[in-house]
Formats: structure tokens, C-alpha cells, sequence
């Protein structure tokens, strides 16, 4: 998959992603393991003083990390790009969820540089390979 690296002033390069495509059964287990990790913990930390901040944030938690796995519908490999500015590779831990537009901090030069995706048209490499 290709996408763009941007930096005002400079002129843009490319970007090759690997990536893998999260299936809904996938996305549906993490997505309840976290929203039921969070229900479940719930009462056990409501039995802390003070107990409703704790439940709230447990609940809260829960539901957000949930709802980050339910939107994962690719997941970052690798990255292979290069800095608009200075040149130096520029990267992302693997398993970082895909964005169509993302930021790339440069260890080289300290700017950030925008990734740009265009989603619709990824290509997953485990299907690449059929």
C-alpha cells in the first residue's frame, strides 16, 4: 500500500505500508473483551473510596478502548518512508491502527511530517499473496 509524507515547505515523498486487514469477528472479540474487561472490573474497584469515580473511569476506559479496537480495520506492519525535510527514515511500531492521515515525528530533524492514506484503496498483504 502507498501513501504520501508531507511537511509544509518541502516537497512530498512516498510511503510504502504493509498492513493487515482486521476481519469484523476480529474486531467484534476485542472490542467486547475490552467494553467486558471494563463492566466486570467495575465493581471491584467501586469498592474503593471514593467508589463512583472509579466505576465511572473504569466504565469509561473499558468503552474507549473498546471502540479504538472496533475502528482498527487495518493494522500497520511496516512502514518505509523517508522525511521530506532531512531524508532520514522515518517509522511506526508495528500494530499501530491505521489513520488516513497520521503523524510521523522525524528522529533526525524533530518535525512532524504527515502520513496521508487513502484507505479504499489498501491492499492487504496477506491477500496480496493469493
Amino acid at each position: 500500500m502507498e501513501g504520501t509524507i508531507s511537511l509544509f515547505g518541502f516537497p512530498s515523498t512516498s510511503a510504502h505500508l504493509d498492513v493487515r486487514s482486521r476481519s469484523t469477528t476480529w474486531r467484534v472479540s476485542w472490542c467486547s473483551a475490552f467494553i467486558g474487561g471494563g463492566v466486570l472490573l467495575a465493581p471491584l474497584v467501586g469498592l474503593v473510596p471514593p467508589h463512583v469515580p472509579w466505576i465511572i473511569a473504569a466504565l469509561g476506559v473499558g468503552g474507549f478502548l473498546g471502540l479504538r479496537k472496533w475502528r482498527e480495520r487495518f493494522t500497520i506492519l511496516t512502514l518505509k518512508g523517508f522525511c521530506p525535510k532531512c531524508g532520514g527514515p522515518l517509522s511506526l511500531p508495528p500494530g499501530t491502527p491505521l489513520r488516513p492521515v497520521m503523524t510521523l515525528p522525524c528522529p533526525g530533524c524533530n518535525h512532524d511530517s504527515r502520513l496521508m492514506v487513502d484507505a479504499s484503496r489498501v491492499v492487504d498483504i496477506g491477500e496480496a499473496g493469493k
